[in-house]
C-alpha cells in the first residue's frame, strides 16, 4: 500500500477533482516477474511484488475533447 505525506494527498486530490490523471512514476526491479502470471496476481501479491521500489514521481495527464467530440458523443447516445 503507498502511503503519502498529507501535502502530497492534498495534491493529488486537487488535481483529480479537476478530472486529471495521474501516473505514479516508480522505479526498482520486479524479481520473480513473468508475463504469463501477472493477470493472476492478487492485489496482496502486485504489492508485496513492488513494495520496495521507490516513487520518483506522478505525472499529470489531460485528455482534451476535440470541439466536435461534444456532438459526437451526443449522437452515440441518442442510438
Amino acid at each position: 500500500m503507498l502511503f503519502m505525506a498529507a501535502s502530497c494527498t492534498q495534491v493529488v486530490d486537487d488535481w483529480t477533482s479537476r478530472s486529471f490523471r495521474l501516473l505514479a512514476l516508480a522505479a526498482g526491479t520486479i524479481k520473480h516477474f513473468s508475463r504469463l502470471n501477472v493477470s493472476s496476481l492478487t492485489l496482496q501479491q502486485a504489492e508485496a511484488a513492488v513494495s520496495h521500489m521507490s516513487l520518483v514521481g506522478v505525472m499529470v495527464v489531460t485528455n482534451q475533447l476535440r470541439p466536435d467530440s461534444r456532438d459526437t458523443i451526443a449522437e452515440l447516445q441518442d442510438e
